[in-house]
């Protein structure tokens, strides 16, 4: 599919649709890699940078077969999806030739040619049915090609517009005409036309002299009329000397500007350099009237063409959304070092786009942890970005938060981990999922909301005698220790459990260490004071004349402070809780003070 003529400027939201999303999870790999190349030599480095960059358009030429194949769904959705991607690569591709690839003397044609005809396929795959159908046994050697085919002399133009002689030549070749002199000789230059190969051992300047030769040689038989006697030969052979009056047949076979320059440079200036082709982009502009309001496909290539980066970088910024090609290609001229460091911020250009497009994918929610790779490649800065953008993370369950606890570990973001501890802990809260609420707020030690937890199972169990944490809090043991409400509530659950399992005198030495410790809450106290009446009661509890004391003190405390707190005469509700307390009080005095008595008596 040939899209170099027009792209949409309709921005698109590339990377979720399901076939993108794998552009994403496999350029990251790609990415990561590029960051471990700083330590390599020069050539090693640009040698890596080239690998890595076709890696790079290998995936985005892979995910627009993709595309084009699912584009019967949302055809118009899928197409300019396809066009973003189609855009993306041929401005990659062109960078890539200019600036990653090693070429021999700065001859940069052979390389632009390649460019042109590995994205422009049209003429040449016109030309491979024909040559096809010649092959074919439906073919019929008294028919003329030329005559069969309405595109013959058209897909000859414009193959060697785009510096494929060699198809041409074969083209040619099928002609009726082709035993006669002037197609032989057209023949001949065809096969012969000299092409500079930094394989070879040729010199620029030799291959100039050949050329040169080569050319002179066309020009005589164009001169001569050798060509004459058929219009169309005669242009094919004035397109290859590069003759100024077969221009607007060469501009009606590149449908670009870019293909237009391309095409008179091969047959003018062969040898060109890349630093020169500014000279020639304007003129060429100008012809296809796009210099006023070129696209932004026009003002990305003229950009590269002209060696001026920072404005090729701002044009990748705002090929899509995302700026996954801006991102991922400033990276690699960035870590090839055709970008220079600021000298005084010693900032890199490429660090804002990686901590932008990593802030992208987290915000996107679908790809969020390979946005924390993206950030967390980028040291400093990128921590502090982290420490804001993962608690923004959507916490649909607790594998995602568990997920993204993992990654605040591992970055020792204490206040992540906080905060989304605390938004579990509060989701399970409302709720009323009250054991999970209190694990992730100990989780994230968050003291006041591991406090009113505490408070809730505490009075739940002075209603009921119910405690539904016992398996629990058993097996929290430090992680309780950072609030006092927490650790009296995991004390009690430990002696619920000596309780169940009748180890009643070690049950009441862990009572007496809380009181002593003044560890009770006071709404707790009488029910607290209950629990050492039960004990007391059976035969089972062994208590020595130092613990009787010690909960006789603390009864005669309780009920001090009962007692101290003012009361208005007629208030009804004060007397009834008064008079409660002591007839549950009461019989706890008199038993403590009859085992106390009992323990005064001598052995």
């Amino acid at each position: 599919m040939d899209r170099g003529s027009s792209t949409r400027s309709k921005k698109v939201l590339t990377l979720l649709h399901p076939v993108t999303r794998t552009l994403v999870s496999e350029s990251t790999n790609i990415f990561l890699s590029v960051q471990e190349i700083n330590q390599l030599n020069s050539f090693e480095l640009v040698q890596e940078i080239l690998n890595s960059s076709k890696k790079y358009r290998c995936i985005i030429r892979e995910c627009i077969q993709r595309l084009e194949l699912s584009s019967q769904r949302n055809a118009d959705y899928v197409s300019s999806l396809c066009d973003v991607f189609y855009t993306t690569e041929l401005c990659w591709h062109l960078c890539e030739i200019l600036y990653f690839e090693p070429v021999s003397g700065d001859v940069i044609l052979p390389l632009l040619k390649r460019w042109i005809q590995f994205h422009f396929v049209n003429y040449e795959s016109v030309a491979v049915k024909i040559l096809k159908y010649q092959d074919s046994e439906e073919a019929s050697t008294n028919v003329d090609t030329e005559s069969l085919v309405p595109d013959y002399w058209s897909t000859v133009f414009g193959l060697l517009c785009q510096g494929n002689s060699r198809l041409a030549c074969k083209l040619v070749e099928l002609h009726s005409k082709a035993n006669t002199t002037a197609f032989s000789r057209a023949i001949k230059f065809l096969k012969y036309i000299p092409e500079f190969d930094e394989l070879d051992a040729q010199s620029v300047r030799e291959f100039e002299h050949s050329w040169q030769n080569w050319r002179s040689k066309v020009n005589a038989d164009v001169d001569a009329g050798t060509f004459s006697g058929d219009k169309n030969l005669e242009t094919a052979m004035k397109i290859l000397c590069g003759d100024s009056t077969v221009d607007k047949v060469i501009r009606k076979h590149c449908v670009s500007w870019y293909q237009y320059l391309i095409a008179k440079l091969l047959y003018t200036q062969p040898t060109i350099k890349s630093s020169q082709l500014e000279h020639y982009v304007a003129d060429s502009m100008k012809l296809y009237k796009v210099s006023d309001k070129p696209e932004l496909l026009s003002v990305v290539l003229k950009s590269l063409l002209q060696k001026d980066l920072h404005e090729s970088i701002k044009g990748f910024i705002s090929m899509n959304d995302s700026c996954w090609c801006a991102t991922h290609l400033t990276n690699l001229l960035q870590v090839g070092q055709f970008i220079p460091v600021n000298i005084h911020s010693n900032e890199r250009l490429d660090k804002k786009l990686i901590i932008g497009y990593g802030r992208a994918l987290i915000q996107s929610e679908v790809f969020w942890e390979i946005g924390v790779l993206y950030l967390r490649s980028c040291k400093q800065e990128g921590f502090e970005v982290l420490k804001t953008v993962l608690p923004e993370i959507q916490l649909e369950n607790d594998y995602v938060a568990k997920k993204v606890l993992q990654i605040a570990n591992e970055n020792n973001l204490f206040s992540v981990i906080q905060s989304v501890c605390t938004k579990r802990s509060e989701k399970y809260f409302e709720l009323g999922r009250h054991v999970d609420a209190l694990a992730w707020a100990i989780k994230g030690k968050n003291h006041d909301l591991a406090s009113s937890l505490a408070d809730i199972f505490l009075k739940k169990y002075v209603e009921t005698q119910e405690m539904t944490l016992l398996e629990v809090v058993d097996h929290l043991g430090a992680k309780a220790l950072f609030v006092d409400r927490l650790v009296f509530l995991t004390k009690f659950v430990q002696f619920c459990n000596k309780k169940t399992k009748k180890e009643f005198t070690e049950g009441l030495s862990m009572l007496i260490d809380l009181l002593v410790n003044n560890m009770v809450p006071n709404y707790f106290k009488l029910t607290y004071f209950m629990e050492i009446s039960t004990l007391l009661t059976s035969s089972l509890t062994e208590a020595n004349k130092t613990d009787l004391v010690q909960i006789l003190h603390s009864i005669e405390d309780y009920s001090n402070e009962f007692e101290a707190v003012p009361h208005n005469e007629d208030d009804k509700i004060s007397k009834q809780k008064y008079e409660e307390l002591l007839r549950k009080i009461n019989p706890l005095r008199k038993q403590v003070i009859s085992k106390l008595a009992l323990a005064s008596l001598p052995a």
